[in-house]
């Protein structure tokens, strides 16, 4: 199995290479697994009406949750939002774009990101919005 190395840019990069739909999904939940992510995954009917739980897959990876129907729904949902942190960050690091595109960058990477320069640069790229800098 090939591992990620727990960046979300490095993790979207890799699963984007694996072409398999399958063996993406099983390098995916083995990093989680290994990383210390969490996989919740809803009853598989044998436990009768009685049993509760979920009623969608939930992968939550890196600061980011994937939900859906299926395992790969989930997957396709978290890539989908991974993709727009990274874009967000992106944003936020080259601060280039419609005022509004940048406050909304500044807003998902504050809230969402775990990338501590990210942050930073969210922090000073707000504070330059507010003053009208921009």
């Amino acid at each position: 199995m090939m591992m990620l190395d727990g960046t979300l840019p490095a993790t979207l990069a890799c699963l984007a290479a694996i072409t398999d739909p399958g063996q993406r999904l099983r390098t995916f939940t083995g990093a989680i697994v290994a990383r210390g992510g969490s996989i919740i995954l809803p009853p598989d009917g044998r436990q009768g009406a009685d049993h509760w739980g979920p009623h969608q897959v939930e992968f939550s990876f890196l600061g980011i949750l994937g939900t859906g129907a299926t395992p790969s729904e989930a997957l396709a949902e978290w890539t989908s939002c991974a993709t727009r942190l990274v874009e967000a960050e992106r944003t936020v690091r080259d601060a280039i774009g419609p005022t509004d595109e940048l406050q909304e960058a500044c807003l998902l990477v504050r809230t969402r990101s775990q990338n501590p320069e990210a942050l930073e640069q969210g922090r000073r790229l707000q504070a330059a919005l507010a003053m009208g800098l921009l």
